[in-house]
């Protein structure tokens, strides 16, 4: 695994970069559902104050 590491460090830049991406796709899509729950209960409490 090390010799292929060194062998092709252009394969291990890609890897780490893909990581990065995924991670990153990850989080903020946790985020946006997150921020979209929220959202909805501020959405729901201002009716209830309005009614």
């Amino acid at each position: 695994m090390i010799e292929f590491l060194t062998a092709y460090p252009l394969y291990t830049v890609l890897a780490v970069v893909l990581s990065i991406w995924t991670g990153l796709f990850i989080y903020i899509y946790r985020l946006d559902h997150k921020l979209s729950k929220l959202e909805s209960m501020l959405g729901e409490a201002s009716q209830r104050e309005t009614n």
